[in-house]
């Protein structure tokens, strides 16, 4: 039994795939540029909002990022619960969780939007502490935002369990001491496997069955 679960957001504890979209494509919009399918944005996210833009502007030359970055942060901010839910059995399985462990989320979405999309959907009571992408110096898969949940919630690296459907999720754990668990979610299976998580779950259920 873990006492503390960490969780990633995007893909894991929620699903924001639309909402995402909605914001990148009204960003391309101002700068004359067609939409992009749902799926290739969501293919896109999971290491921090700069690095889902410029994804996202592979086909365009000469866009500022800079301003990219920032109007699609304005869009985002005002849509980003627009569609946005939570994923299936992650309210039940989270409330069986937080009876028996700390939880908390570590994203590389910023702290403010994590934190506003967790209190919307009803999971910021259950959070021990929650870690954005812009609350620490490095973000997955860099270890300090996994490090920083571990010091917020006083849990030691052995006792806790990072969960996430990226890769960027089972490097962070794994650099932190915490072994990791996969779930599958938006990112790429392929690339999360190859990061080698210690434990694979097929179902979010599974971790109040299993840890």
């Amino acid at each position: 039994m873990s006492g503390l679960f960490i969780f990633d957001l995007d893909g894991t504890l929620v699903d924001s795939t639309a909402d995402l979209a909605a914001s990148i494509n009204a960003m391309r919009a101002r700068f004359g540029l067609v939409p992009l399918p749902v799926p290739h944005v969501a293919g896109c996210v999971g290491e921090g909002v700069r690095l889902l833009v410029e994804r996202c502007l592979a086909d365009a030359q000469g866009v500022s990022v800079e301003e990219a970055v920032r109007l699609f942060s304005a869009h985002y901010a005002d849509h980003c619960l627009d569609t946005t839910c939570l994923l299936p059995g992650v309210a039940a399985t989270t409330e069986k969780l937080a009876a028996r462990a700390m939880l908390a989320v570590v994203s590389n979405k910023p702290e403010v939007m994590t934190r506003k999309i967790l209190d919307a959907l009803g999971l910021m009571p259950l959070m021990s502490a929650v870690i954005g992408g812009d609350s620490t110096a490095g973000r997955k898969p860099d270890a300090a935002p996994v490090l920083e949940a571990l010091r917020r919630t006083g849990a030691r690296p052995e006792d806790a369990l990072m969960v996430g459907d990226g890769w960027t999720d089972i490097a962070a754990g794994k650099a932190a001491g915490v072994k990791p668990c996969y779930v599958p979610g938006i990112g790429a299976r392929a690339k999360a496997e190859a990061a080698g998580p210690d434990f694979t779950v097929e179902r979010f259920e599974e971790l109040a069955e299993r840890f």
